[in-house]
């Protein structure tokens, strides 16, 4: 546990580390908007929740967690900036 990778472990720049924020925030957004969305689904009482809906909910939380891997890998960058730098 001791060598968890986040983005406060890292010497960010501070575009990078807004960057990795900014994505990471809006990807767990998303991520929850689909699962309340898929709970709101199931727990409705309709037996059909509608192609709309599921679509919505495979959207929001498919954009989330790409958005959150892509955070995650701009960190990443941070290493290859330092070796630029050097």
């Amino acid at each position: 546990m001791d060598n968890l990778v986040t983005a406060a472990s890292l010497p960010l720049p501070l575009k990078l580390a807004s960057l990795h924020k900014s994505l990471t925030l809006w990807g767990w957004a998303l991520s929850f908007s689909g699962t309340v969305l898929a709970l709101y689904a199931l727990t409705a009482g309709k037996a059909d929740a509608g192609v709309l809906m599921m679509t919505a909910i495979a959207g929001f939380v498919l954009t989330g967690e790409s958005l959150q891997r892509i955070g995650f890998n701009s960190l990443g960058l941070s290493e290859e900036m330092a070796e630029q730098e050097n």
